[in-house]
């Protein structure tokens, strides 16, 4: 785990909404992984949330 601190030169963005986007992209990810949710689907609905959290919904 300590060598893998040398990718993390960079944080996150501080933009407000960053954190729904993150969290609709992990769950999209997650859909798909388990066979839940075709990926086309899940990027569709990860974008929507995407878009709603970065505009303050």
């Amino acid at each position: 785990m300590v060598a893998n601190f040398a990718n993390a030169t960079k944080p996150r963005p501080t933009v407000t909404g960053y954190v729904g986007l993150s969290q609709a992209v992990g769950t999209a990810i997650s859909q798909v992984m388990q066979g839940a949710s075709t990926p086309k689907n899940a990027l569709a609905a990860a974008a929507t949330k995407a878009d709603q959290a970065l505009a303050g919904d």
